[in-house]
């Protein structure tokens, strides 16, 4: 029963861990999170924005556990520009382009 489980903590799935399959228990579904842009804590605790680009979304997944639902940021590794500072980096998806009509 959704009562005796407990959603992960944190607000981030790694895509490694995904791929894994340690979410499966929680019926992911993968969503795409609209923003304009992204925001990385440093180690000085200061905010770093990042713009995203046109037609590129911040990769979610919808945990569920009975009724209940949290949504989570997808990460992958830090793009090697960013590696000595953060591990792990939100994942960026461009939208489909539709063929045809």
């Amino acid at each position: 029963p959704g009562w005796l489980q407990k959603f992960p903590e944190g607000g981030h799935a790694s895509l490694e861990s995904i791929h894994a399959g340690l979410w499966r228990r929680y019926e992911p579904h993968p969503v795409r999170i609209l923003a304009s842009r992204l925001i990385q804590i440093n180690a000085m605790q200061m905010p770093c924005h990042f713009a995203l680009k046109r037609g590129e979304f911040i990769q979610g997944l919808i945990a569920t556990i009975a009724s209940n639902q949290r949504l989570y940021v997808v990460t992958v590794p830090a793009p090697a520009e960013h590696a000595h500072e953060w591990q792990d980096w939100p994942r960026i998806v461009k939208q489909r382009t539709s063929q045809g009509c």
